[in-house]
């Protein structure tokens, strides 16, 4: 919550994610320090969308390794700007009876559904004239 230094008003800001946010370590813990093979905190929510694809149906629960080894392209579907659900939908739509390999059906998807990124539309110019009015003579 803020306030106006002149109104005295008190303005309040909503951050909403798709993935629960913690910005720091809770009260009376300290934060420890990172370890470089830790993943980052995209790579964990990654990781925690294709895990959720097991609620959607159980043949998809992949273990953690698996996991992680896919969220690098989960993250490369979230630059080209697909949001979770998009990837989500493309990983579950039209799901197969048989599943020999949830990983590998998985992987298959991302990489052929894989949206392209987007072009810039070409820039055109476009000349508007107004109309005058008449003015009596």
């Amino acid at each position: 919550m803020c306030e106006d230094a002149k109104t005295r008003q008190l303005a309040t800001v909503y951050e909403v994610f798709d993935a629960p946010f913690d910005t720091g370590p809770p009260m009376g813990e300290t934060e420890k320090v990172r370890d470089p093979h830790t993943p980052s905190r995209r790579t964990r929510l990654a990781t925690l969308l294709l895990h959720s694809l097991a609620q959607v149906d159980y043949r998809l629960a992949l273990g953690a390794a698996e996991a992680r080894h896919l969220a690098p392209l989960v993250e490369e579907w979230w630059d080209l700007g697909a949001t979770s659900a998009q990837v989500r939908a493309a990983l579950t739509d039209g799901w197969l009876r048989r599943v020999p390999s949830a990983r590998a059906v998985i992987e298959d998807r991302l990489h052929r559904r894989r949206p392209t990124a987007p072009t810039p539309l070409p820039v055109t110019t476009v000349e508007v004239r107004g109309r005058r009015r008449a003015t009596p003579a």
